[in-house]
């Protein structure tokens, strides 16, 4: 798991890659052969990053959705 999960503790390990990763549109998919039985897990998540952010490029970041304030023109189209 992540160190950065506010859900679970960092560092529980849950499989091991045996394919390497594989694009599939923006994301990648990779073969893990899991630690513990698939048919008892309820959720799944995988987040991956750089693993040194000078490595990052801007398609790495998703962008942020536009934001509108109600009452001003901040976020709106004539901005």
């Amino acid at each position: 798991t992540s160190p950065f999960s506010l859900s679970f503790p960092p560092s529980i390990p849950i499989g091991e890659i045996v394919a390497d990763a594989e694009p599939q549109g923006q994301a990648l998919t990779a073969r893990v052969r899991p630690f513990s039985d698939p048919q008892r897990l309820r959720v799944v998540v995988v987040v991956t990053w750089p693993r040194d952010p000078a490595d990052a490029t801007a398609d790495d970041v998703p962008a942020a959705p536009p934001v509108t304030i109600p009452g001003t023109d901040v976020g709106g189209e004539d901005g």
